[in-house]
């Protein structure tokens, strides 16, 4: 499958899902939906996080994580910000769902893992990425 292609399908439903939240019918239905986007974020918090793990140096997998980690926080900051402003659960549902529409068009510049390009017997595409992920050392 590869991480690349698991990051896109996350996404895409975190995007789907996130929107079908915000016209949920019920109390029941919002409930189920809300534990589908919360399953697949953090799928595409562990795919993504691994990848990020897998493209950097030994020397900078801790900063590599620190910095990884720094817009969740800072979304969690900004978070109440953002429902002051929009007080409408459903419309506040909505504006957290629409960053999925940029991590969808990020897709095309993310590489694939370079461990998954080897056992695929990908090697030379594989070797390409680590030449062009050793230039920012």
């Amino acid at each position: 499958f590869g991480r690349r292609k698991v990051i896109l399908i996350v996404t895409t439903g975190i995007f789907i899902a996130g929107f079908i939240t915000a016209v949920s019918p019920n109390l029941p239905f919002y409930i189920f939906m809300r534990l589908t986007v919360a399953a697949m974020v953090m799928g595409g918090y562990v795919g993504t996080f691994v990848l990020a793990m897998e493209l950097a140096t030994t020397n900078q997998r801790s900063h590599v994580g620190m910095i990884y980690i720094f817009p969740w926080a800072l979304g969690y900051m900004v978070l109440p910000g953002i429902a002051y402003f929009v007080r409408d659960w459903q419309w506040l549902q909505a504006a957290l769902t629409l960053p999925a529409v940029g991590l969808v068009s990020y897709f095309w510049f993310l590489p694939e893992s370079p461990r998954w390009l080897i056992m695929e017997g990908r090697h030379s595409e594989a070797l390409k990425l680590l030449q062009n992920a050793a230039k920012f050392q």
